[in-house]
């Protein structure tokens, strides 16, 4: 695998960015996601028995389940499915379940050399992060077999792969060559899995820890759909406005991506805000911080779905400075990031993580473990400051969020009881 080319992520020259991104975007339009809805609703499927087969006490709960790698296992199969079409079934077969972590190993090192790239200097990396650079060497070979698997597969159709490979630029006419799918493999790989998985641990650490929110969003979705089966993309899904602000307000406390993603000032310089920054300076804004300052968000450290939307004072009048309030709340949020920089898959990871959440809470009655366990994920009174927050879901950052957690217990639940 050639690592040397760029991928939309790395690529710096705006013009080859934004012919790759027209290719790419190929993949993620809106005819595209109706493809991959049967492929997300599989493993759906999948996570809802994973979940409700777990061995049970004799109420009929669940065992304590670490949602956390429920949630990393059923992402990476959703993108190998959507992306690839090829099964690798981490949710039902424990053979491959290795990558997970390995991909964690490699955000470690690329989240540390994006702070600081000049520990890559001579190489100093390879010397220093001796663990991190053996998960690299895995993530690739794994990587390469997927591409592998993926081309000898030539009867699969309906997945990414596909359609990007078919995508012509409308100017030069070419596609992406297969160097250039080679890298943009390593970016579905890891933002079209392991983001979504800290994103879902996230709401469910949430809403376990938050009654008021967690009964409004069952109350919902069982009022929108009569049973797992009825879940799918459609009126009854974007109804749910209150399950989408509490994925949202989730993303906002514990974004995915939580630091700054640098970029450099170009030639000319940059003016905004009344402020000068000459070319070469890096800028960068971080987005945990951003989530969390309080000219954007009012409590900014509070789990409220209910800031997304826009409420009526005591005589029905929607204010000005309430209109205002949401408005830059939304301005302010990006935990996929804005403008060209911004996640292509989008669109395809909150489709995802909107129709596990449905099917999860269409099937299951959803506990916090009443345990030492069900600590998991949490912060504590006595740690460092910003750990602090016991009700805070704690990630690392790793340029991609580290999870741990949370501990959950889960039983079926059917409205016909």
């Amino acid at each position: 695998m050639n690592l040397k080319v760029a991928s939309t992520f790395t690529e710096v020259d705006k013009k080859i960015h934004e012919r790759k991104r027209r290719l790419v975007s190929h993949g993620f339009s809106d005819a595209s996601l109706r493809l991959y809805e049967p492929r997300i609703l599989t493993n759906v499927t999948k996570l809802v028995n994973r979940i409700l087969s777990s061995k049970k006490a004799e109420d009929g709960w669940t065992e304590s389940l670490n949602i956390g790698d429920f949630a990393g296992d059923f992402a990476f199969d959703v993108m190998t499915s959507v992306i690839y079409g090829l099964c690798y079934n981490l949710q039902e077969d424990p053979k491959y379940r290795f990558i997970i972590p390995v991909i964690s190993g490699v955000n470690f090192r690329i989240g540390i050399l994006s702070q600081a790239p000049m520990l890559a200097w001579r190489k100093m990396d390879r010397y220093i992060f001796r663990r991190a650079i053996k998960a690299r060497n895995v993530f690739l070979g794994f990587v390469g077999k997927i591409i592998k698997d993926r081309m000898k597969a030539t009867d699969i159709t309906g997945d990414a792969f596909s359609i990007l490979f078919a995508a012509k630029d409308d100017e030069l006419k070419e596609g992406l060559s297969r160097d250039q799918l080679n890298a943009e493999s390593l970016n579905f790989v890891v933002a079209g899995s392991d983001t979504t998985a800290t994103s879902m641990s996230a709401t469910i650490f949430y809403l376990t820890r938050y009654p008021d929110a967690y009964a409004k969003a069952v109350a919902e979705v069982r009022s929108a759909f009569h049973d797992i089966n009825d879940v799918r993309l459609g009126p009854a899904l974007n109804s749910c406005e209150y399950l989408r602000a509490c994925i949202n307000e989730a993303m906002r406390m514990s974004p995915p991506v939580g630091s700054a993603l640098w970029r450099k000032v170009l030639p000319g310089g940059l003016s905004f805000g009344g402020e000068y920054v000459p070319e070469g300076c890096e800028l960068g804004t971080g987005i945990y911080s951003i989530h969390h300052n309080s000219k954007y968000y009012r409590d900014p450290f509070v789990y409220r779905p209910e800031r997304w939307f826009s409420h009526p004072d005591v005589n029905g009048q929607y204010s000005e400075e309430a209109a205002l309030e949401l408005e830059e709340a939304k301005a302010a949020f990006n935990p996929f990031s804005l403008g060209m920089r911004g996640c292509v898959g989008k669109a395809l990871a909150m489709n995802e993580i909107m129709l596990a959440f449905a099917a999860l809470l269409v099937s299951c009655d959803i506990q916090l473990t009443h345990c030492e366990e069900s600590r998991l994920g949490e912060g504590s009174k006595s740690a460092e400051y910003g750990r602090h927050r016991v009700f805070e879901y704690q990630v690392k950052d790793w340029l991609i969020a580290c999870r741990n957690g949370p501990m959950v217990k889960a039983k079926a639940w059917s409205r016909d009881e």
